[in-house]
């Protein structure tokens, strides 16, 4: 049986497209998912993607920050669900992102560079957790409470 490779050149194009288009419908579908959801694993692979990729590290600083962000929307999204259990993975997650942050911005200060915009950056970022903790407190498990008000504490602490 001989292959007719014209034929087989363009089916490969057409499929390699398919899988790329599809790989990108599915990132753009994991955008809004939270812990618990079945592309939550998809959103999390591309924010380490989107970490790896920044070129320096005041571009990973902003990258984290803005992870940092998406972490308090999913806190906010679990518990306007209810799903108040599911909020520990991205407490967590919060916690880890603003670490990064605040030890890159360490590293670029020390490096000489200036990090006004990082600081101004971590600044909002801390008020913004601090408020949507004082409203969800009440209606979370109280380990997974204590455990993040210590994290936004410290947080804040670290930024002074």
């Amino acid at each position: 049986m001989k292959i007719n490779q014209q034929g087989i050149i363009p089916l490969v194009v057409i499929v390699a497209v398919g899988i790329v288009s599809a790989s990108g419908v599915t990132v753009a579908a994991s955008k809004s998912s939270i812990p618990g959801d079945a592309l939550y694993g998809v959103k999390q692979a591309t924010e380490n993607v989107r970490v790896a990729v920044a070129i320096s590290k005041k571009d990973k600083a902003k990258v984290h920050l803005d992870i940092a962000q998406e972490k308090i929307k999913e806190i906010e999204k679990l518990e306007e669900k209810g799903e108040t259990d599911k909020i520990a993975e991205a407490a967590q997650e919060l916690e880890d992102s603003q670490e990064e942050a605040l030890e890159l911005t360490e590293t670029v200060k020390s490096e000489g560079e200036n990090v006004d915009e990082l600081v101004e950056l971590l600044e909002v970022q801390s008020k913004r957790g601090q408020t949507v903790f004082t409203r969800i407190s009440p209606k979370i498990p109280i380990q997974i409470g204590e455990s993040l008000r210590k994290s936004l504490e410290q947080f804040r602490k670290e930024l002074e």
